[in-house]
């Protein structure tokens, strides 16, 4: 009797000491390790907390205690873990621990990021090095604040919903004459679009006719060449590029203003006959003088105005050449010599 109840005994041990690991996230036939860290903030952690290795739960906190003496004191608080070493070769002294949270209200956990190779194993009562932990608090009134931001987004999205209506987005998806605008655009772009692809106007011909694109191109090489030539040289580009042919134009401009300048002065003949109050009456008197000739019925205006005058100097220049051929012809009838001796 006393054996089984050895037994018994033994077993009952054996299964709490079982559930106990498999609580704590341990195997029971893993070994375990006692590690420990401090960090500035316990965050909100507790014992019982999960202790993961790069997401990996391996352990829990046995234990967050704040020690008399710590060996930072900028890091007083002293967190204490039992963790399972299922392959120690990731788990290192120089591997980093940090507090994190599940989320927002989420409770407080330990994640320890793996080691580099080069450092050694960690091994029993090895301090790790902590990482600073998000404040829960801060978490929670970036939540509070998301929560804020997006209820006020959707006040004014219902708000807006109804302005919607009386607005262009509202006339566009209602019945009304916007809609029957943008429909009778859509009809018209697609009338044009048959157009272009049957090749029926100038733009359809422009993009299927190969002869005219050709003519296209001959235009815009005979442009380019030209362009070429204004740039290189030419009347046009030594009147565009010619600094002389500039300064040439620059002093014609000047002589110009300054004929004109002579000219509202009343300087030089023409300035004179323009804008001289003396030349002008003169001119005026020239005028009048001339005029008075014209109409009088003296020898000089007969001369210069009488029509018959000029037929009757044309009658008597052929008389006067018909004696002179009568005289030469006949001298004897107009000329006698008559000679009285003694």
């Amino acid at each position: 009797m006393l054996a089984v109840g050895i037994i018994v005994g033994l077993s009952i041990l054996g299964l709490l000491a079982g559930v106990f690991r498999f609580v704590a996230g341990t195997s029971v036939f893993s070994r375990t390790l006692h590690i420990v860290s401090y960090v500035d903030n316990a965050a909100g952690l507790r014992n019982g907390a999960v202790v993961s290795l790069n997401g990996v739960r391996i352990g829990n906190v046995t234990n967050v205690s704040i020690p008399d003496s710590p060996p930072n004191p900028a890091q007083p608080i002293r967190i204490d873990m039992r963790i399972s070493v299922l392959h120690p070769e990731w788990l290192r002294k120089d591997s980093v621990l940090q507090i994190a949270t599940s989320g927002p209200m989420g409770d407080a956990a330990v994640n320890i990021d793996k080691g580099t190779p080069d450092s050694p194993p960690a091994e029993d009562g090895t301090v790790l090095p902590a990482r600073a932990a998000t404040p829960v608090a801060a978490v929670v009134i970036s939540a509070h604040t998301l929560l804020e931001n997006t209820n006020l987004l959707m006040r004014r999205f219902t708000t807006m919903v109804p302005q919607l209506k009386n607005g262009t987005a509202g006339k566009l998806m209602g019945p009304n004459d916007l809609s029957q605008r943008m429909t009778e655009i859509s009809r018209k772009g697609e009338s044009l679009r048959r157009a272009l692809s049957s090749g029926s106007g100038s733009m359809a011909r422009i993009m299927s006719d190969p002869a005219l694109r050709q003519k296209l191109r001959h235009t815009r090489s005979s442009v380019h060449g030209l362009q070429q030539q204004v740039a290189g040289g030419g009347s046009m580009g030594r009147f565009l590029h010619d600094p002389s042919l500039a300064q040439n134009m620059t002093l014609l401009k000047g002589g110009i203003s300054t004929a004109s300048g002579n000219l509202k002065q009343g300087r030089g003949a023409i300035g004179k006959m323009l804008y001289d109050p003396a030349t002008v009456a003169d001119l005026h008197g020239i005028a009048a003088g001339a005029h008075a000739i014209g109409a009088s019925t003296g020898s000089l205006t007969q001369l210069t105005s009488n029509p018959e005058l000029p037929a009757r100097k044309k009658d008597l220049a052929t008389r006067i050449h018909e004696l002179v051929q009568a005289m030469r012809a006949h001298p004897g009838k107009f000329f006698r010599i008559h000679l009285d001796l003694f």
